[in-house]
């Protein structure tokens, strides 16, 4: 049999209630709305900060790379495999032909690399880069190389020997020398050196830039900057926006194709505006993410992680051989 609590008890409880503050009542609510708000890709009002102006930005970036002496980061990078891509692709691959020829009997692997992301050549590596200009490339997996020399390191070291790269393939070790100008030398464009030449030049050849929003970009805050492409009066080549000391002249040869090739694109997709978006974090003012579009074709996309600043030392780079 259920007893019934006394009225005077019944009224105290509701009172009690009644008081309660309304920050207490509303614990469970306020819980499941932070959930919901931590699953949008976007910082919440009151944390965006402020757009600063585009200029301003680029100022920022521009400070951020000359402050640093060294770095390394790891770079998931996707190329639209079009007629520009692929003629660069073969160009690359003969002129591992006769190294192939000798290897790849040892390794029983063909000389061909399977498509990752349909319609897309994939690189993913990791770079470590000491300025001015030392460069040492892990491929992951490299869309662009024979596939005999997946995982190879890829070095340059202009204090060495400015003229070549080598290769050290992973099954023997053996050094593989190459031309710095040639087309099997895009390690030359992993780099946020290479990245600021691309946006001058953008900018030279009359490109627009303006800061697009912010959002949260690997869970930090970041700034989108867009910049806009177009053919301008100015070749797309090595100093169109501008001498650079740190970079060696027979880096000027991959450098300037690497340009060229946007230069193209943007004969080809005439009609199309041409956008290079750049996801710019918010605290360190580095590039780490960017997105070359022509209309709704995304001819480059990469992003960057484990990004860790001055701590690369010379000792942590191959040794190579004088020309």
């Amino acid at each position: 049999m259920i007893k019934r609590l006394p009225i005077c008890f019944c009224l105290i409880a509701f009172l009690l209630i009644a008081a309660a503050p309304p920050e207490a009542s509303a614990a469970a609510p306020k819980k499941s709305a932070e959930k919901k708000a931590a699953a949008v890709p976007a910082l919440p009002s009151a944390a965006v900060p402020a757009l600063p102006s585009a200029a301003g930005l680029i100022g920022k970036v521009r400070d951020a790379n000359a402050s640093l002496k060294s770095y390394s980061f790891s770079i998931h990078r996707l190329d639209l495999a079009d007629k520009f891509v692929l003629k660069r692709n073969e160009e690359g691959l003969k002129s591992f032909k006769a190294i192939l020829d000798k290897l790849s009997f040892l390794t029983r692997q063909s000389g061909e690399v399977s498509e990752g992301v349909k319609g897309y050549k994939e690189g993913i590596s990791d770079v470590l880069f000491i300025k001015p200009y030392t460069i040492q490339y892990y491929m992951e997996k490299s869309d662009f190389v024979p596939s005999f020399l997946q995982r190879a390191k890829v070095i340059y070291r202009p204090d060495i020997n400015s003229e070549e790269i080598f290769l050290k393939e992973p099954y023997m070790g053996m050094l593989i020398r190459k031309d710095a100008e040639s087309e099997s030398a895009s390690v030359l464009i992993q780099n946020w050196t290479y990245e600021l030449m691309e946006l001058d030049c953008a900018i030279a050849n009359g490109g627009v830039a303006r800061v697009a929003g912010a959002g949260v970009y690997g869970g930090k805050p970041a700034y989108m900057l867009d910049v806009t492409l177009k053919k301008g009066k100015i070749p797309w080549a090595v100093g169109c926006g501008g001498a650079n000391k740190d970079v060696p002249q027979n880096a000027y040869g991959q450098i300037s194709r690497e340009m060229q090739m946007i230069a193209d694109r943007i004969d080809e997709f005439g009609k199309d505006s041409g956008r290079t978006r750049y996801w710019i974090d918010a605290e360190s003012n580095l590039i780490v993410r960017k997105e070359v579009t022509f209309g709704k074709t995304a001819a480059i996309k990469y992003e960057i992680t484990n990004i860790k600043l001055n701590s690369v030392k010379p000792e942590d780079i191959q040794a190579v051989k004088k020309k």
